[in-house]
Parts: structure tokens; sequence; C-alpha cells
């Protein structure tokens, strides 16, 4: 992966992250580019500019999949899932962080009641890989940034047992 240090990265904050993205950019070679924007993706989640996204999908290198799970290599279709809560208003579609573990979505949508409120509620769907952003498994979270490539969407309410397996795996896992 690109390293943000080397442009002079260590960013604290949502803003300095995403401001550094904006003063560096230009000077970055397109994978530098490409994997330092996920870098700040990782970092700042939650309201990153879709414009970024869309700028990412421009310039995919040819290992972007490079940390998708073994298992998947060579499928041309995945299952994905996202984790939300019913208090969360937004179209699932346009939801760039998924995963193709059922259980890290179910850990997620159970964590986001602590900031949301309502009540868990996670999303299956599918998407083909050429429509995968990125994948990144950094933090066993078996993550796949997408932006609006997903398709096929169902929704289901996760059991008390299945969040409180989840809970445990992540747990474990982290």
């Amino acid at each position: 992966m690109a390293n943000c240090d080397k442009y002079g990265g260590g960013y604290r904050s949502r803003a300095e992250a995403l401001g550094w993205l904006a003063v560096y950019y230009d000077k970055m070679t397109d994978y530098d580019k490409f994997w330092n924007t996920v870098d700040v993706y990782q970092e700042v989640e939650g309201g990153f500019p879709n414009s970024w996204l869309i700028r990412l999908k421009k310039i995919k290198p040819n290992d972007y999949l490079k940390d998708l799970d073994p298992s998947l290599s060579g499928a041309k279709e995945i299952t994905v899932y996202h984790g939300a809560t019913t208090n969360d208003l937004r179209n699932p579609r346009t939801a760039p962080s998924w995963t193709t573990d059922r259980n890290v979505a179910i850990w997620f949508s159970n964590r986001r009641t602590y900031f949301d409120g309502g009540t868990p509620i996670c999303y299956q769907a599918t998407i083909s890989t050429d429509k995968i952003i990125a994948t990144l498994s950094d933090r066993d979270e078996h993550e796949i940034i997408q932006h609006m490539g997903v398709k096929n969407i169902i929704s289901f309410v996760p059991t008390v047992e299945e969040i409180e397996a989840a809970k445990l795996q992540h747990n474990v896992s982290n």
C-alpha cells in the first residue's frame, strides 16, 4: 500500500486528512493517488465525499482486489453484506463500505445502534468484481469499497443469537 508519510501525511482529523489529500493529490503517481485515497478513506470513513470515490473508480490499479479473500479469487460476482440500523435513512446502494463476511456486517449493525439508535438491520447484495473499487483486509473486516455497484439488495434483521456470535467473533479477531 502507498505510504502517506512519503507525501507528508500523518493527519489527525477528518478535515485535516481530506485537506492533505487535496493538497498532495496532483503530486502523486496514479498508483499512489489510489492507495493514499483509500488510506484516507479508512481514516475518515463516515462522510467520505462521493467525488473521491468516483475518482478512485477512474484510476483503479490492477491490484485493487489484492486483499480479497483467496476463496473468492477468480469470481466474477460475489456476495457482500452491509450493517446499518433502522434509523439509517440512506439507500444501502449508496453505502460505500460492505464486507464479504456476514458476521462483520451483523457486528457493525449492532455497534451502530449505540450511535444511531434504532434496530440492527443488515443488507445482502451481489457485486461484480469489476465494480469493486478496493478490498481491504488490514482490520480483519473483509471490507469492500464500492460506489453504486451493488445489486440484488435484500434486507434482514439479525437474531439475538447472530448478534452475540458476531460480537464474539469480532472481539476474538480484533
